[in-house]
């Protein structure tokens, strides 16, 4: 017996939906609960946030909502150790650092990757101007043109609409649905590029002319 399962949704996450229908199609059991231990409200509260990791070019957002924490699948992250939480289902692991900032590592069946905090800000008009420009890939050979109206980023590219960009972090922005955008800068910290990731590609460099 051969399946597929196919998806092409932003909120659509294609690993746990794989996993679960084998055992749909199988019939077999739902796998045993994690053991939940207690964790203090103040101590899950602290985890909320976004964490980014430079490795993969990932940013993710933790939320806790009534007193619990969850990831930005809607999945509920279930303690089971001192800092360490997984999945309702396990499998994956989540183990959060007491440094600040704080830093987190997400290891799956694959891999391990590591995370830090990243705290959310509010750039001015005048810091977002100086990213202001044309910047063009040479391995694509694309380019988009990122402008600044109003006190707000917008990137902008042939034949398709401008993009709003909305700060995640100092020099990184989410753009549009999917899409996250850090500025790199030289020694003298003057705008030299910027790099785009989505869910089918990382680190795409484009640099500015």
């Amino acid at each position: 017996m051969s399946s597929a399962l196919l998806g092409n949704a932003a909120d659509f996450y294609p690993a746990p939906a794989a996993r679960e229908l084998p055992r749909a199609l199988l019939k077999l059991p739902p796998p045993s609960a994690p053991q939940r231990i207690i964790v203090a409200e103040g101590e899950r509260a602290a985890l909320a946030g976004r964490y980014y990791a430079a490795q993969t070019d990932d940013l993710i957002r933790l939320t806790v909502r009534a007193g619990k924490p969850f990831g930005e699948g809607r999945g509920e992250r279930v303690p089971i150790g001192p800092g360490l939480f997984t999945k309702p289902g396990g499998g994956t692991k989540f183990l959060f650092s007491t440094d600040t900032p704080r830093r987190l590592r997400i290891t799956t069946r694959n891999a391990a990757v590591d995370y830090r905090a990243a705290a959310t800000v509010t750039p001015t008009g005048a810091h977002l101007a100086f990213s202001a420009g044309t910047y063009r890939s040479a391995e694509l050979a694309v380019a988009h043109r990122v402008s600044v109206e109003a006190g707000r980023l917008s990137v902008g590219h042939w034949p398709g609409l401008p993009l709003a960009a909305k700060p995640a972090f100092a020099d990184g922005f989410r753009v549009g649905r999917g899409w996250h955008a850090p500025f790199t800068r030289d020694a003298a910290g003057a705008v030299t590029g910027d790099e785009l990731t989505n869910g089918r590609c990382r680190h795409v460099r484009f640099s500015r002319q």
